[in-house]
């Protein structure tokens, strides 16, 4: 994995709607290369439409692939002035552990207390 996030912010030409349309292309571009549950699995991206951004997470190989390809549109569709993108540090957009390593951390802390009890009880478990 790569450490890399991409900003990409958007003059006032560049609809956000538009800019959302070609990260979902992308998005489905790289299905095809990487497969539909790798690309579920691996791609983040992040749009604020106040600030005028996308962040793409590009730390797996999936989400280099949607990132390039975004690029790519974004120059065919507009002028290399319409946006501009810049690297950003690895804890500046996504965190580290996603909502999936949260959820499996608290069902993985709540198993460990459930069995504790069961063996303390000496219930069995069947």
């Amino acid at each position: 994995m790569t450490p890399e996030i991409y900003r990409f912010r958007f003059n006032p030409t560049v609809s956000m709607d538009r800019a959302r349309d070609l990260v979902a292309h992308a998005i489905l571009a790289a299905e095809r290369v990487h497969g539909a549950g790798r690309v579920r699995l691996d791609v983040a991206y992040f749009a604020d439409d106040e600030k005028r951004s996308l962040v793409v997470d590009a730390r797996t190989k999936a989400g280099q692939t949607v990132a390039t390809i975004f690029t790519d549109l974004l120059l065919g569709e507009f002028d290399m002035t319409a946006f501009d993108v810049e690297r950003v540090a690895k804890d500046d957009g996504f965190p580290r552990r996603g909502r999936l390593g949260r959820a499996s951390a608290w069902l993985s802390d709540r198993c460990r207390g459930a069995l504790r009890r069961l063996m303390r009880t000496g219930n069995a478990i069947y």
